[in-house]
This record gives C-alpha cells, sequence and structure tokens, in this order.
C-alpha cells in the first residue's frame, strides 16, 4: 500500500504567490477553520470538504497535494444497451 503525504511546500509556495496575509487570511477566505488548514500543513490530511475548498482557494488539485494517490487505470467502458420491452413479455 502506498503511503499517502501531503505536499506541504507546495501549499506554502501557492499562499506565498497568492499573497495572503497569513494562515487565517487563507482559512477564512477558503471557508474552512484555522484548524483544518493547520492540519493540512502539519503533514496531515483534513476533512475532505475542507480539503477540497482549501485547494480550490489554492487553484490546485488535490492530487497535487495529496501524494501516494492511486489514479484511476481505465475508465470503465458502459455496458451494453438492450430495450427490455422486446426481451420480456409481461406474462412470461
Amino acid at each position: 500500500m502506498t503511503e499517502i503525504r501531503v505536499d506541504v511546500g507546495r501549499v506554502l509556495d501557492r499562499i506565498r504567490e497568492r499573497g495572503f496575509s497569513g494562515f487565517v487570511d487563507v482559512a477564512t477566505k477558503a471557508r474552512v477553520s484555522p484548524a483544518s488548514l493547520k492540519k493540512l500543513l502539519g503533514g496531515r490530511l483534513p476533512r475532505l470538504d475542507s480539503l477540497q475548498k482549501i485547494c480550490r482557494l489554492l487553484e490546485l488539485k488535490e492530487s497535487e497535494v495529496v501524494l501516494g494517490i492511486n489514479k484511476p487505470s481505465d475508465t470503465p467502458k458502459p455496458g451494453k444497451v438492450i430495450e427490455l420491452s422486446k426481451k420480456f413479455s409481461p406474462l412470461g
């Protein structure tokens, strides 16, 4: 199993690039608690909705912040569509 890690450096770089005045400013504008941002910057994962809000504000994808997420290998193909009215009669 792959270890999941947080790319704290990327988050901090983006905070600097965007010119936020501090971590509380980032948390307020992302509409998350400062504790959620502190958790992320400490290398731990916050709740999924908080992570998404922070990433959206910083214009980062979750996969850029959270390292070790398995990417889907192939998109499943849709199944064959059949018309049930032609295959089954209501009386047997």
